[in-house]
């Protein structure tokens, strides 16, 4: 028996650093196993703090045709870091030692059933490199934020518009966005009104509110704004329009400019700054 066991020693003694042997089993039952006869056990270590590691995968393969029955086997460490295969035939064995963050071990030792195997694993660290990770964000203006805006949409209140959709970029006029929403229907102006007066269903005037403030009516959008000038758009029925704007027998439409980063040209355009104070002028005459 000494002289058996002193064999295996032998030849575990060339085993790589990640497996090392710690005793043979032919005689004494390993600490923590329920087995009466030895087989293949061990416990896996951290290298660097010497301290158990649990939920690590040790995977046995048979490597012999002569092991019938026989093939690939795998048991998690538990909390003691212990790991045991009870008594596999004898024959020559790949072992693989793996867990997440750490160098993966892999060896090949001989099984006798009658000595049995003992050995301690020591697994080093490793970082994991994760796969790139794409990150998409969805712009957001800080004035449509503040006015509610995104808010509205996510409750799926009325018919909305931004400038990054087709609507808005596709328009040669403002008029032009407005004939693409659904119940809304845009005509000329009469009496030296202007051009592009917005009306929903069954040719109602609608109230317009411009970033927020509510507008003379009749409002000549083309007469005001240019497609490039408007950050978004909303279009709110009767039955549907938010209580801060106020109660309509027609609907809303609310329109809000863009706001350009800071350093940029501003909101306004003269176009837009003559016209509101056009604008103005008539709400004076018409009191």
């Amino acid at each position: 028996m000494f002289r058996r066991a002193l064999l295996l020693s032998l030849a575990l003694a060339f085993l790589p650093g990640g497996l090392q042997p710690v005793e043979v089993a032919g005689q004494t039952r390993s600490e923590g196993s329920n087995s009466e006869t030895p087989g293949i056990e061990g416990r896996v270590v951290d290298r660097s703090s010497r301290l158990p590691l649990s939920e690590v995968a040790v995977i046995l393969e048979a490597l012999d045709e002569s092991t019938p029955g026989f093939r690939v086997l795998t048991v998690l460490t538990n909390p003691d870091g212990r790991f045991s295969f009870g008594v596999p035939p004898a024959g020559r064995f790949a072992i693989r030692v793996e867990r997440l963050g750490y160098r993966t071990v892999r060896d090949s030792v001989t099984h006798r059933p009658e000595l049995g195997l003992r050995m301690q694993v020591e697994l080093a660290e490793q970082a994991v490199e994760l796969e790139p990770l794409l990150v998409v964000t969805e712009a957001r203006s800080r004035a449509l934020q503040a006015n509610g805006f995104y808010n509205r949409q996510r409750r799926g209140l009325g018919y909305a518009v931004t400038r990054d959709e087709a609507a808005l970029q596709r328009a040669m006029r403002t008029s032009d966005a407005f004939r693409m929403m659904p119940g809304v229907q845009v005509r000329p102006g009469g009496m030296g009104v202007g051009r592009g007066i917005v009306r929903l269903r069954g040719g109602c005037l609608a109230d317009v509110y411009l970033d927020g403030t509510r507008t003379v009516s009749p409002f000549p959008v083309d007469d005001v704004l240019q497609p490039n000038d408007i950050e978004a758009i909303e279009i709110y029925r009767a039955s549907e329009v938010p209580p801060q704007f106020g109660h309509s027998n027609c609907g809303v439409v609310l329109i809000w400019t863009y706001v350009p980063p800071a350093g940029g040209e501003g909101p306004w355009s003269w176009t837009k700054f003559f016209a509101a104070v056009g604008l103005f002028g008539m709400t004076l005459l018409l009191r």
